[in-house]
């Protein structure tokens, strides 16, 4: 065996670069170029109204309200507990899907009150589902604030 060193021509030399530069170049595009943004305040102002139209179209529901990840939704008046879950389940995952679709935080709550007075919240994030609710107990002299943004015609 001799210790001789192999050389390469300037040709395969610059074969090498190139292909290594394409594989870089490709690389740097795929995670910088390639990858999406989070929507807009203009686009997720859009896409709420959007959600608050879609959640008026809800059995009952007088008006809603949607705040950034926060869905205010208002009956006129009082459902069962099971009812008011199960709006409180279809707002979150709807929102939630939305706002994952915009590159935006997917965990939202979502209130549901009964004429302006809370009645159960849930907390509830994309892919994970609910991560916490509570039934509100309601007091007689509450203040709660009433959705005003959109309500049913």
């Amino acid at each position: 065996m001799s210790n001789e060193k192999k050389h390469y021509s300037l040709r395969t030399s610059a074969t090498i670069a190139l292909v290594l530069v394409g594989v870089i170049c490709a690389i740097s595009y795929a995670v910088t170029v390639n990858k999406r943004q989070p929507a807009d305040t203009q686009t997720e102002k859009e896409w709420a109204g959007k959600l608050e139209n879609a959640f008026l179209a809800f059995d009952g529901v007088r008006a809603a309200r949607v705040e950034g990840s926060t869905s205010l939704i208002d009956f006129a008046v009082d459902k069962t507990p099971a009812v008011q879950k199960e709006t409180a389940l279809k707002a979150a995952h709807t929102a939630g899907a939305v706002r994952q679709q915009l590159r935006l935080d997917a965990k939202v709550t979502v209130l549901v009150s009964v004429q302006g007075k809370p009645r159960y919240q849930l907390i509830y994030a994309e892919p994970q589902g609910v991560l916490d609710e509570k039934i509100l107990e309601v007091a007689a002299d509450t203040n709660a604030p009433k959705p005003a943004a959109r309500t049913a015609p």
